[in-house]
């Protein structure tokens, strides 16, 4: 009552002096209200010291209070500065005439968020090693549904030295992914399930998922070696498809000594691996790398894996991710019409070994194939000047020239139809196409590089026979004909079909690779002339052999020293070598057949060439 009786009196007092003063008989001069503490402790509480409470009211509660058609007093610039506690928010609002609406003491306009979380995509990235401080690559990746935009805060905790926490605002509703990074250091490993559970709260209410998040944390680094030369690449790997649990590398490992492991990659046109674990003394053991991201690009991925084995070993090494190439358009050229002899590769062995989906497919089926592509589409064309010229104007990725010999009598005279069917394939080549050329006739071979180099002094002679055998260079490293998918065949031998090989000399060695020259090993010649040579600008490969790539059984191998070096696998398609060659000279002593040659793996590294350049450099690309 005497309490009571203050108020009154002070209140009176007020409309007199224009302040009020609440256990005080001093209000500041500068306040309407001045409330201060009591002097004595209060009997019940204990507490000296009290607060003050406000109108506390639900987002409901203040939206009916705010609007007149829902029985509220619609509020105005006159109510600027009217405050309440919003009990969802979990914070001060006050009403501001001038926008019209209730502002948050707490930061913002739009107040706390309604969201609502997908326990099964709540993932813990990163690996988490004893005595290892956490970095960037540590967190929690947590899905939401966001149904009322505002701020938002997720906080993670743990037992074991280390938490995560993130906060923001939803501008809009939606499905959003939030990254909540971690923070501390792990101070023990996991022994059972029920050491590294996580807690969650999303905006101050904990989440019971079930099943529960954890995180494993592993023991300190073991010491191992990576075998990235031996490595698996697993999956199909296309531009814009997102990486699934089917791309993974299965990576050997040797283990010294046991422990943890942690090994990651860099990212590589939207694309990286990684994996972490625990490992045993022993070698022969794999581990299986996750892949992650979505390709961006079809260039080849080199991939930097880099693990935290201790120990002073090295720790990085390399591997080769290659991107699906989409199908290119072949137009496949020969003499007249190519029948069955697969010259041009429009059909027999050579087409098959094309088609066959373990040397150019995507990973699919259970298949693993050397070149990843979506295969070809292929069309066949005479070898004549309105055929080269109907076909190359509707731009094919890749032309395979074949079966260029001697008895194409009207390419040895100088006319205009020489000249035009010349002209219309170098101007394919200047517009970046991609041309295999497997010709034998001299007169169209030194003719089209004098055109190509801009070099008269170009000049071609056929030599040799049948049986003749070439050694690839051995001193070119890293080249992707020499190197390529299907093999490594520096030093190894291709050998001449039927008849006669074309060789060129005066070539600017400059501006070309090239891969063998005049000499056969069961002959001796001239060492200066080239017979088999890559353009170093244009996208051109020449052999002068018109059959290098003949066999006309659908697969497997065809008898005979001097004839059909081209080989494939009977079952699987596949390149394969050759026992091959004619008799040696007194001075090359080589007997018929003793030697393997690589036609067939040369063309297939060829055609990987050919599909990178077509796809990257080529004449649909600009």
């Amino acid at each position: 009552m005497k309490r009571v009786l203050i108020l009154l009196t002070l209140t009176v007092f007020s409309y007199v002096h224009a302040q009020v003063g609440i256990n005080t008989e001093d209000p500041n001069s500068n306040t309407l209200l001045h409330i201060s503490e009591f002097n004595e402790t209060d009997p019940q509480s204990g507490i000296q010291k009290k607060g003050i409470l406000i109108p506390r009211l639900s987002k409901e509660e203040i939206g009916n209070f705010t609007s007149e058609a829902n029985g509220g007093t619609g509020l105005g610039e006159a109510d600027n500065g009217l405050m309440i506690y919003n009990e969802d928010d979990g914070c001060f609002s006050f009403w501001n005439g001038k926008d019209k609406n209730w502002k948050s003491v707490c930061g913002g306009e739009l107040g706390k968020s309604e969201i609502t979380v997908d326990c099964n995509n709540i993932k813990v990235v990163g690996s988490y090693v004893k005595d290892k401080e956490l970095t960037s690559s540590n967190y929690l990746s947590v899905k939401v549904n966001v149904t009322t935009p505002g701020e938002y805060t997720i906080s993670a905790i743990t037992n074991n030295g280390y938490n995560f926490f993130t906060t923001g605002i939803f501008l809009t509703a939606g499905e959003y992914t939030v990254q909540v990074p971690g923070q501390g250091t792990p101070i023990e490993t996991t022994e059972s399930p029920e050491d590294d559970i996580v807690t969650i709260t999303v905006n101050g209410v904990k989440l019971t998922c079930q099943p529960v998040v954890h995180v494993t944390e592993l023991s300190t680094a073991g010491t191992y070696t990576m075998s990235c030369g031996t490595a698996t690449v697993n999956g199909i790997y296309k531009v814009g498809v997102a990486l699934n649990e089917n791309n993974t590398i299965i990576l050997p490992v040797n283990v010294a000594t046991q422990g943890s492991y942690t090994i990651t990659s860099n990212e590589v046109d939207g694309i990286s691996f990684s994996s972490s674990g625990t490992l045993n003394v022993g070698n022969g053991q794999t581990i299986t790398l996750n892949g992650h991201g979505i390709p961006t690009t079809t260039y080849p991925k080199t991939i930097t894996l880099t693990s935290n084995s201790q120990g002073g070993v090295v720790t990085s090494c390399t591997v080769i991710v290659r991107i699906v190439i989409p199908a290119k358009k072949v137009l496949h050229v020969g003499p007249g019409i190519d029948n069955s002899d697969g010259a041009s590769a429009y059909n027999g062995a050579s087409r098959n070994m094309m088609d066959a989906k373990i040397n150019f497919g995507q990973n699919e089926d259970g298949v693993i194939s050397k070149v990843k592509t979506e295969g070809f589409t292929t069309h066949e064309s005479a070898f004549t000047l309105d055929a080269l010229k109907t076909e190359l104007a509707k731009k094919p990725d890749i032309v395979i020239l074949g079966g260029i010999n001697n008895n194409d009598n009207f390419m040895n005279s100088d006319d205009a139809i020489v000249k035009q069917t010349i002209d219309t394939l170098a101007g394919y080549l200047f517009k970046k196409g991609v041309v295999i050329l497997f010709c034998e006739e001299t007169g169209f071979a030194a003719k089209l590089m004098q055109k190509l180099f801009l070099d008269p002094t170009i000049t071609s002679v056929g030599i040799n026979e049948g049986g003749a055998m070439y050694q690839l260079s051995n001193i070119i490293n890293d080249d992707v004909i020499l190197e390529g998918p299907f093999g490594d065949i520096r030093g190894k031998y291709w050998g001449e079909h039927n008849s006669r090989t074309a060789v060129l000399n005066n070539l600017p060695m400059i501006g070309i690779t090239a891969y063998s020259k005049e000499t056969s090993i069961n002959r001796q010649a001239d060492h200066s002339r080239i017979s088999m040579f890559k353009h170093n600008t244009l996208n051109l490969f020449f052999v002068g052999d018109g059959g290098f790539i003949i066999n006309n059984r659908e697969s497997g191998t065809i008898d005979g020293n001097t004839v059909y070096p081209f080989a494939t696998d009977l079952s699987t398609k596949q390149p394969a070598i050759k026992s091959y060659g004619i008799e040696g000279s007194n001075e090359y002593p080589y007997a018929a057949g003793s030697v393997t040659v690589v036609n067939s793996i040369l063309f297939g590294n060829v055609l990987a060439w050919a599909l990178e350049r077509a796809e990257h450099y080529g004449i649909n690309t600009q």
